[in-house]
Parts: C-alpha cells; structure tokens; sequence
C-alpha cells in the first residue's frame, strides 16, 4: 500500500446549491410497472405544457411502481387532474406544495 497525498481529495465536493421554493411534488403509488408508462405519463403533461422539473422512480415490485416528480406549484392541480385521466383506479395520486 502507498500512501500519498492527492489535492484532489482535499477539494471542495459541492460547489453550489439551487432552491427553487415554488414547487409542488406529485407522488404517483401502484402505477403499472411496463415499458413506455413513464413516457405516457410525461407526455400528457408536456401536452398540458406542464413543467416537470425532478423525477423519481423506484423499482417494480410485484407488476407495480411508484413515480414521483416535481411541478411549479401553480400547475399542481392540472397536472394532478391530467394524471387521474389516464391512470388506472389502482394507481393512488398524492401531492404536497410545501416541498
């Protein structure tokens, strides 16, 4: 084993932080886990000219997922009313302004 001093590891590893406090997070529960629902799904909302800024997606259990993402909070009720358009009664749609 060598030990050797490296400047790298001595630098700073964050540089800058953003906050934007005007948004809205859209948690979608039980959403059918298959190829393309993510791309459905934001494709209605880019129809909507709603802007989706932060997205999670955890991994499928069971044939279902959970999908969470973020919108200005001026357009959560369109985006949460364009979702319950075109999701199945399965599928739970959550939401909270006070991200």
């Amino acid at each position: 084993t060598m030990i050797t001093k490296e400047d790298g590891m001595e630098q700073a590893l964050v540089s800058g932080i953003a906050l934007d406090k005007n948004q809205a997070r859209v948690t979608l529960r039980n959403v059918e886990d298959k190829p393309g629902i993510a791309a459905e799904i934001f494709s209605v909302l880019a129809n909507e000219n709603i802007n989706v800024d932060m997205i999670i997606q955890n991994v499928g259990v069971d044939g279902a997922t959970n999908l969470g993402f973020t919108v200005p909070q001026n357009e959560l009720e369109l985006a949460k009313n364009a979702m319950q358009k075109i999701l199945s009664s399965k599928t739970t749609i959550e939401s909270d302004s006070a991200v």
